[in-house]
Order: structure tokens, then C-alpha cells, then sequence
């Protein structure tokens, strides 16, 4: 009975044994299939992220498109060429600006003129009070000191 007693508890012992070694393999896959879920649903969270960027680059792109092909949109950019056009042919050319250069510049010495002029009256002006000063106080000195 001893042998037998043993044959059938060894028996458990190695169907345990079996059935935990099983059961380890099973986690142990199970968990390796749900990480490749996860990283699959990753990879398809970013991919849709790209796919709306694009997505959302060709409707504006195409929105563009269609809004310039139009007759009214052309018509539009050709009066508004045509204006920057009349803008630029009106403005003054080289020539024009050497003509205004030169006239500033003759401006510039009628000032320089002037301003000496005026830098010489200043000092007659200031010769003329000194000399109406001293006559005045000589005329007060000749009358003794009364105005």
C-alpha cells in the first residue's frame, strides 16, 4: 500500500507540476500577445494622427485649387497686376530723383548762404548795441548821472 500510496501522490505531485508549468506558459503568452495589442494600437493611434494631417493638408489644398481655377478669382489678381503695374510705371525714375537731388542740393547752399548772412548781421547787430550802450553811458556821465 506504502508503493502505491506514493505512486499516486508522485502522480499528483507531477500533475501539478505539469498544470503550473502550463499555467505560467499560458500568463506568459497571454501577456506577449497583449503588449503586441497595445503597440498595435499605438501604431494605429499615430498613423490615424498622420492621416488627419494630411487629410486636412488636402482639403485645403484642394480648396485652394478650386478657388483659384475660378474665372472671377483670375479676373480679380489680373486688375490687382494691372494696378501694381500703373504703380510702378508712374513712379519717379533715376532721372527724376536727380533732378529733385540737384534742386535740394542748390537749397542747401541758399541755407548756407543765409545762415552766414544772418550769422553777420547778428554780429553788426551786437556792434551796434555796444556802441548805443556806450554812447549811453557817456551821455549819462555828461549829464551827471540824470536820464
Amino acid at each position: 500500500m506504502l508503493a502505491s500510496d506514493t505512486a499516486w501522490k508522485l502522480a499528483i505531485d507531477l500533475g501539478q507540476f505539469v498544470l503550473t508549468g502550463a499555467i505560467g506558459v499560458y500568463v506568459y503568452f497571454a501577456n506577449q500577445a497583449q503588449a503586441r495589442r497595445e503597440a498595435l494600437e499605438r501604431l494605429a493611434s499615430r498613423l490615424d494622427q498622420r492621416l488627419d494631417v494630411h487629410d486636412t493638408r488636402l482639403i485645403a489644398a484642394e480648396s485652394g485649387v478650386s478657388h483659384a481655377s475660378s474665372r472671377e478669382s483670375c479676373a480679380l489678381h489680373t486688375g490687382q497686376l494691372n494696378a501694381l503695374r500703373q504703380l510702378i510705371d508712374e513712379r519717379p525714375g533715376h532721372e527724376d530723383l536727380k533732378r529733385v537731388h540737384a534742386r535740394v542740393d542748390k537749397l542747401a547752399e541758399l541755407v548756407a548762404r543765409i545762415d552766414g548772412r544772418l550769422e553777420g548781421i547778428d554780429r553788426n547787430l551786437n556792434g551796434i548795441d555796444r556802441n548805443l550802450q556806450l554812447i549811453i553811458e557817456q551821455l549819462l556821465d555828461a549829464s551827471g548821472g540824470r536820464p
